[in-house]
């Protein structure tokens, strides 16, 4: 009995020692905040990171000071309750703490194109934060609101568009009722009904469980990439397609992948319906596609690769036509302002129609283009880093 009760308090000393190394960490955190300088437009994040790392600490401290740490009935709750704090903490010191304490010129440059962006597309929130700190391309972390681009983009356009297409994916998180309005009834309507047909048609069992597995991976995961894809094409227009027929090109050959019984738990849907579904998005804001569907085709065909025999299934083409329908509808409903509804005279650098006027230069002259691209940046770069709305 005596060597039991030694064990427990062994195990409630470690988990205070834990919990105190942890409280530690806080303490050096804070130090580092306290010498963080950043531009004035910043301020706000700051403080508001200060006040949430305070209430970590905050927390850690009264759950040290619990003179019932590691009661038998109470543990399990104290474990979860330390879980969320250092999970909260953990967060906070890998993205905006991180960005913050590092802070550099590209990283403001690059929070300046996303405030202009942001008001250009009447954007209803507070501008999100951005980093350079990427290895290989663009991403989001919603948790912080937190944006990450490659800092070598500052030289370039082409691949602007793809802020927007991250910033969909906080739009989605804030609105997501709104963006897909009946989407989710249309999806649910279609796995059903495929259900029944399997019964009905006397086809493989093994096609119940493909169209469950869809209901989930569509769900938790597709409809993500897929609402950012066309949050962006209705925030650009064309040059949304042409970004990501250059990011196809540029990254992968197998543009069917994922699209059968064995793939669907892959978290992006295919580089083929996330490009088709795009292409439908821009047919329904009246944006003449003929010359993107003309290259998608000839690419399409120059890799020849062919769709597996579920692919169908997958990604039926009156789904991705509710989708693009619903999700633009959803843009409009929250006020969010389309490609096409921007008066440039208003506006001394308007970089929606910038980017859309760099893809028409590639596409007129892809070979002079770079020269006209150098003297854009460099035309932007004094109006981008003294912005002020």
């Amino acid at each position: 009995m005596v060597r039991v009760n030694l064990m427990q308090e062994c195990s409630i000393d470690f988990f205070r020692g834990t919990i105190n190394a942890t409280y530690e960490r806080c303490i050096c955190l804070e130090s580092k905040l306290n010498n963080v300088k950043v531009p004035p437009v910043l301020d706000e994040y700051l403080l508001n990171l200060k006040t949430n790392l305070s209430t970590i600490k905050s927390k850690l401290y009264e759950l040290l000071q619990d003179p019932n740490l590691g009661h038998e009935f109470l543990i399990n709750q104290q474990y979860s309750r330390y879980y969320r704090l250092s999970q909260h903490l953990s967060i906070l010191e890998s993205y905006p703490i991180t960005v913050l304490s590092r802070y550099n010129d590209d990283d403001f440059y690059f929070y300046n194109i996303i405030r202009i962006l942001c008001k250009d597309i009447n954007y209803p929130y507070r501008n999100p934060l951005v980093s350079t700190y990427c290895m290989t391309y663009y991403a989001s972390e919603l948790n912080t609101e937190l944006l990450i681009v490659p800092f070598i983009d500052r030289n370039f356009l082409l691949d602007l568009p793809f802020i927007l297409h991250e910033l969909g994916h906080i739009i989605l998180q804030k609105n997501e009722e709104e963006i897909l309005n009946n989407f989710i009834q249309d999806l649910r309507a279609y796995i059903t009904d495929e259900k029944n047909r399997v019964g009905e048609e006397d086809r493989s069992p093994e096609y119940i469980d493909l169209f469950n597995d869809l209901k989930i991976v569509w769900e938790e995961s597709w409809i993500k990439e897929f609402a950012s894809d066309l949050i962006a094409t209705y925030l650009l227009g064309p040059s949304y397609g042409w970004s990501y027929f250059k990011l196809c090109s540029r990254f992968s050959k197998d543009i069917y992948r994922p699209g059968t019984l064995d793939d669907v738990s892959s978290e992006h849907p295919s580089h083929e319906v996330r490009m088709r579904t795009i292409i439908e998005a821009l047919k329904e804001l009246n944006v003449d596609i003929s010359k993107l569907e003309q290259h998608w085709k000839e690419y399409t065909g120059s890799i020849k690769e062919t769709p597996p025999q579920e692919y169908e299934y997958c990604y039926p083409d009156n789904l991705l036509k509710s989708l693009a329908k619903n999700i633009i509808v959803g843009c409009k409903n929250i006020g969010l302002r389309s490609f096409n509804e921007h008066d440039i005279s208003k506006s001394e650098l308007n970089l929606v129609n910038l980017i859309n006027t760099s893809f028409e230069k590639f596409l007129e002259d892809s070979s002079n283009y770079r020269e006209w691209e150098i003297g854009q940046i460099k035309d932007i770069n004094d109006k981008v880093v003294n912005f002020d709305n």
